[in-house]
C-alpha cells in the first residue's frame, strides 16, 4: 500500500501546476539575484541527478530544464511505466521534487552563506587547478613555431584574454593546436570586447563568454561544434550568426540588447534559451516554445 501511495504522490508532484509553481519560483530567485536560494535547491537535486555546476547561471538553466512544465507528461509516463513494471526502487530517482516542493528556502540561506561568493556572479579564479594547462615553466617554449605567429592583438581581445588566463601574460606565442584541443572554454568576466582569435577554438563544445563587453559575435561563425553557449551580460544586439551553430543545445542571452530571435528558428538541436533582460517580441517567444524549446524570459 505504501508503494502505491508513494507512486501517487510522485505523479501529483509532477503535475503541470506543481512544475509551474517550482519553475516560477526558481525564475523569480534568478531575476531578483537571490542566487543562494538557487544554489540550495541545486544542492538538494544534485543528490539525485547531475548538477555539478558551480556557476549560478548553469545551475539555473539545469534546474529549469528539470522542472519545466513541458516535461510533466514525460515524467508522469515514466513513473507509470516504472510502477507497472514493479521496479519500484527506480522511483527514487524522481523523488528530488518532493524535497524541493517542501523546502522553505528563505530560512536556509544562512546555512550555506559561507559557501556563496557574493562578488559579481561571473568571476574567474586563476588559482584553481588547470591554470597552467598549456605551459610548464621548465619546458622550452614552442621553438617550433614562428616567433611572429600572432601579431600583437588588442588587450581587449579574446586571444589576449586567454593568454592572460593560462600564462599570466599576453606577450607569448601560442601554437593554434593548443586551442584546438579545448572542448570547454570559460572566459567569464575577462573584459573581452573583441572575439579575435576565438576561431582557433575550433572544436569547443562548451563556451562561456558571460560578463564581458562583447557586442559583435560574428567570429563565432566557424565554431560548429558548440553545444552550450553563454553570452549573458554583454552588449549584444544582433545574433544572426548563431544560425550557423547547428549543434547548439543550450543558449544564455540574458541581459543583452537582443530584439530578434528569428536566427534561432532553424536550430533543430536547440533545447533551452534564456532571454531574461532582452526586449524580444512575444511572437518569437511563442514560436520557440511551440517548437518544444524551453524559453526563460
Amino acid at each position: 500500500m505504501y508503494e502505491k501511495d508513494y507512486y501517487i504522490k510522485l505523479k501529483e508532484a509532477y503535475s503541470e501546476v506543481n512544475l509551474n509553481k517550482i519553475s516560477a519560483e526558481i525564475i523569480a530567485f534568478y531575476k531578483s539575484g537571490e542566487y543562494s536560494k538557487i544554489k540550495r535547491i541545486a544542492k538538494v537535486v544534485s543528490e539525485y541527478v547531475p548538477i555539478n555546476e558551480e556557476k549560478v547561471s548553469k545551475c539555473f538553466s539545469r534546474l529549469i530544464m528539470i522542472y519545466h512544465p513541458d516535461k510533466g507528461n514525460q515524467y508522469r509516463k515514466e513513473i507509470d511505466e516504472i510502477f507497472k513494471s514493479g521496479r519500484l526502487e527506480k522511483l527514487q530517482q524522481y523523488s528530488h521534487i518532493l524535497e524541493v516542493q517542501d523546502m522553505d528556502v528563505s530560512v536556509m540561506v544562512e546555512e550555506i552563506a559561507e559557501d556563496i561568493d557574493y562578488s559579481p556572479e561571473y568571476k574567474w579564479d586563476n588559482d584553481e587547478p588547470g591554470f597552467n594547462y598549456f605551459y610548464d615553466s621548465d619546458d622550452e617554449q614552442f621553438d617550433h613555431e614562428p616567433e611572429n605567429y600572432f601579431d600583437t592583438e588588442p588587450d581587449n581581445s579574446f586571444l589576449a584574454a586567454i593568454k592572460r588566463k593560462y600564462y599570466g601574460t599576453k606577450e607569448i606565442n601560442v601554437p593554434p593546436q593548443y586551442l584546438e584541443d579545448l572542448e570547454e572554454v570559460e572566459m567569464a568576466e575577462y573584459e573581452i570586447e573583441q572575439l579575435d582569435g576565438i576561431d582557433l577554438c575550433k572544436y569547443v563544445k562548451v563556451l562561456d563568454l558571460s560578463g564581458n563587453n562583447i557586442s559583435d559575435i560574428y567570429n563565432l561563425k566557424d565554431l560548429g561544434y558548440i553545444e552550450e553557449l553563454d553570452l549573458s551580460y554583454n552588449q549584444i544586439g544582433i545574433i544572426d550568426i548563431l544560425v550557423k551553430l547547428k549543434n547548439l543545445r543550450i543558449l544564455d542571452l540574458s541581459n543583452n540588447y537582443v530584439d530578434d530571435l528569428s536566427p534561432l528558428f532553424d536550430l533543430n538541436s536547440l533545447e533551452y534559451v534564456n532571454v531574461i533582460g532582452n526586449a524580444v517580441p512575444q511572437e518569437h517567444l511563442s514560436y520557440l516554445k511551440n517548437n518544444g524549446i524551453i524559453v526563460v524570459h
